[in-house]
């Protein structure tokens, strides 16, 4: 236990003077250098207690020592090969050799081919191509297949990384699966608390602060967590209490995360059942799997040591083969299907299924498709309902009444 607590208190130490990368991608003054970024500080806590506290200083090659290896799964479809570059060159000059067991690139069948020649270069990259096209959804399952690494690490093709980004998940992720009883962390706002809910460490997965870097000029350096709407659309919401930098210094639970960059355990990640492959292309899937991480006696949290860059794009470069708006609403319904009825009583149900039409009505006449194995996976892992959900980690969807009048038919 001590030992993963040193480790925690030299990542603190050690954030503090790494550097972002030599590009626009972060202002100086939003960074880990940052005088008063809550990486400056090196408490180490566990539980209720603050075990260790000491100004002594490690070698980022003591720490890397202390580390698990990962697999990257990248998925590809027609990315701009200067992005897909961009995202390769920031893993290697930010990311320490000895962490990177392997990098899955994995090529949803691309019309473009001009991408291979990004490739050649970079060490340790494993590069697959689907025979066909697959989806971003599916792609990821045939990386996580494929990967033979304890931790699994999921990054978009458009990101940067800064100095250092990979350590603290790794830290945290260690840290849980060290640390019995509930995962409560000390010293947060009771917002923040999640009331300690016990989980399983295996299943716990953790995302990055990320930013929009596509305007680097305008990057917003407020804390948020991850949310949805009613209707599944996911969404960034700042938190009460983020304003004082001192009570973030510790990972925070999050509804939801984006979906696009995070890391967990390979095992806990198929034991939770893997992404919904009966989804199409991309839209939706990471609210279901937050959603089903959080039933299914997981945990979402954001680390703040560890941050990253993501270019969002105006314009997609999927093609949806049967449209873009019923290919999500689809994949949402699919999740609304499962996840607001599963333990629930036939009414209460129906009324949470009700909100979701109210807020998507073009999913009424939506064909979802077969549901039966994705049902399985809630009941085989004794999976909790969805009003456990709002009661216990997202109430404050729940009092949204002024914008969809969610409660006035009870």
């Amino acid at each position: 236990m001590k030992k993963h607590c040193i480790l925690l208190l030299c990542l603190g130490l050690l954030l503090v003077r790494s550097r972002p990368t030599s590009t626009l991608l972060f202002q100086q003054d939003l960074v880990q250098n940052k005088s008063d970024s809550p990486c400056h500080s090196c408490e180490c806590w566990t539980g209720n207690q603050l075990l260790y506290h000491s100004s002594e200083r490690k070698s980022w090659e003591w720490i890397n020592s202390h580390l698990a290896k990962v697999s990257i799964i990248i998925t590809s479809f027609n990315e701009e090969p200067d992005l897909l570059r961009k995202t390769l060159n920031s893993i290697w000059m930010n990311t320490s050799m000895n962490l990177i067991h392997e990098v899955i690139l994995v090529d949803d069948c691309s019309s473009r081919t001009d991408l291979f020649s990004v490739i050649p270069k970079y060490p340790l990259v494993r590069l697959m191509r689907n025979p066909t096209r697959l989806g971003l959804i599916r792609s990821r399952m045939v990386g996580a297949r494929a990967a033979t690494a304890e931790i699994l690490v999921f990054l978009d093709s458009h990101v940067e990384t800064t100095s250092h980004w990979l350590e603290p998940l790794l830290a945290r992720l260690l840290n849980a699966k060290n640390h019995t009883g509930n995962d409560c962390i000390a010293g947060q706002p009771m917002e923040l608390q999640v009331d300690c809910i016990q989980s399983v460490a295996e299943r716990l997965v953790v995302s990055p602060i990320i930013y929009d870097i596509s305007n680097p000029n305008e990057l917003d350096d407020r804390p948020v967590w991850g949310g949805f709407t009613w209707n599944l659309t996911f969404r960034w919401e700042y938190m009460k209490a983020a304003n004082r930098l001192d009570h973030i210094l510790q990972p925070w639970a999050s509804p939801a995360i984006s979906g696009g960059i995070y890391a967990t355990w390979r095992k806990g990640f198929f034991d939770l059942g893997g992404y919904d492959e009966e989804m199409d292309i991309w839209g939706g899937e990471n609210v279901e799997l937050s959603l089903r991480t959080w039933l299914c006696l997981g945990r979402m949290e954001i680390v703040p040591c560890s941050r990253v860059g993501h270019y969002y794009r105006s314009v997609h470069p999927y093609n949806f083969p049967q449209g873009k708006e019923y290919t999500v609403v689809r994949n949402r319904k699919r999740t609304a299907l499962v996840w607001f009825v599963h333990g629930e009583s036939q009414d209460r149900g129906q009324y949470y299924l009700q909100n979701f039409y109210k807020n998507s009505p073009t999913a009424i006449s939506i064909n979802a498709g077969g549901l039966s194995e994705r049902k399985k996976i809630a009941q085989d892992l004794n999976c909790k309902s969805f009003t456990w959900y709002l009661d216990k980690i997202y109430p404050s969807l729940r009092d949204e009444t002024d914008i969809f009048y969610l409660w006035s038919d009870r």
